[in-house]
C-alpha cells in the first residue's frame, strides 16, 4: 500500500541534504523518520499514565496559601496545578497541548 504525504520544500530540502551525506535515498530517511517517530510515540503514550501523580495536599508545601490571596485568574483551580505552571510537565498548559 502507497500513501502520498506532502511536506514544505524546506524540510524536503534538509532530509534530501541529510540523506545525501549518509549515503541514502531522501524516502529512505523519510521512512527512518516516521517509523521511529511512531515508535517514540507508542512509547510515550504508554507510559503517561506512570507521569500522572494525584493532587495531595498533604504533600503540598504551598497547600496552606491556596485560596489565601487573590491571583487575578479565572482559574481557581490553578494552584493545585501549580507544579505544572512552574516547573514545567511538556504536557497541558492553560488547557492547551504544546
Amino acid at each position: 500500500m502507497s500513501h502520498v504525504f506532502q511536506i514544505p520544500d524546506d524540510i524536503y530540502a534538509e532530509i534530501a541534504a541529510y540523506a545525501a551525506r549518509h549515503g541514502q535515498t531522501p524516502d529512505a530517511l523519510f521512512l527512518t523518520l516516521v517509523t521511529e517517530g511512531v515508535t517514540l510515540l507508542k512509547r510515550v503514550e504508554s507510559t503517561a499514565s506512570l507521569h500522572e501523580v494525584p493532587y495531595d495536599p498533604a504533600r503540598d508545601p504551598l497547600a496552606p496559601f491556596i485560596g489565601a490571596f487573590d491571583s487575578g485568574d479565572e482559574d481557581p483551580e490553578w494552584i493545585e496545578r501549580h507544579d505544572i505552571y512552574f516547573a514545567g510537565d511538556h504536557g497541558e498548559r492553560n488547557g492547551k497541548k504544546e
